[in-house]
């Protein structure tokens, strides 16, 4: 669905942060969130942390995985 709507597609399923590469040559991106506690208030910092930290203008097939204390962003090549 994310595809039909061109649409960053947002998961706690961190299989996603693997397979999506491999599955889709091209897509409008994914994040992964992958915390110890995944509760909506953390989830939520962690999303508004990803908005004021990572360029989302040029995010066109490109994986990030967000932790507690840290992030991998995985660029399409």
């Amino acid at each position: 669905m994310a595809q039909e709507k061109e649409a960053v597609f947002i998961t706690t399923d961190k299989d996603f942060f693997h397979t999506i590469p491999h599955l889709y040559k091209n897509h409008f991106g994914v994040v992964v969130i992958n915390l110890r506690q995944p509760n909506k208030f953390n989830m939520l910092e962690k999303i508004t942390w990803a908005l004021s930290n990572i360029d989302f203008t040029d995010f066109e097939s490109k994986v990030l995985l967000l932790r507690d204390n840290n992030y991998t962003l995985l660029n399409k090549d």
